[in-house]
């Protein structure tokens, strides 16, 4: 059974509130991390600021621009990674931790469903069927014998075709 638009728009409403928590839950990692050691801070920022000066002498025409940014960052993420390590930070720490790794929470991977849209999408179809039985249990109670056999069919026909 196919999902309609809303089901699919319950789906996605689902994976953009899975990446919002991780952005959050990223967010005050960072925050601890930075009260912790304002080093940290004070490296990211001079990360931040080499890449953009570096940026704008690239634009201005200064090729060598490249080879410094290269070797100032390398020294910068150096004494960045030694100070995680003696903070016992993980090098992932400040990256966003996903409920599904395998497509960072998008539900798709190269333009393709993720094994976890799949689940969703199977979850859904329960959520539907359930209802449905729900649904037929109270009609059918007023229904002569042979009716309720008769839907009960088609409803367990229904569900070997959506794999339920």
């Amino acid at each position: 059974m196919a999902l309609n638009n809303s089901q699919y728009d319950e789906i996605f409403r689902s994976y953009d509130a899975k990446q919002l928590k991780a952005q959050h839950q990223l967010e005050e990692r960072t925050k601890a991390a930075y009260e912790r050691s304002p080093e940290l801070k004070a490296l990211d920022a001079s990360i931040a600021e080499i890449s953009v000066a570096s940026a704008r002498r690239l634009l201005d025409g200064d090729s060598s621009a490249l080879t410094e940014l290269k070797a100032e960052l390398k020294n910068l993420r150096t004494r960045k990674k030694a100070l995680m390590k003696e903070l016992s930070l993980p090098e992932n720490y400040f990256e966003p931790v996903y409920e599904c790794p395998d497509c960072k929470d998008t539900g798709y991977i190269d333009g393709k469903p993720c094994h976890c849209f799949k689940q969703q999408k199977q979850q859904q179809r329960r959520h539907i069927f359930a209802k449905s039985a729900i649904v037929f249990h109270r009609f059918s109670s007023d229904l002569p014998q042979f009716s309720k056999h008769f839907l009960l069919s088609i409803i367990l026909h229904f569900s070997t075709l959506t794999g339920e």
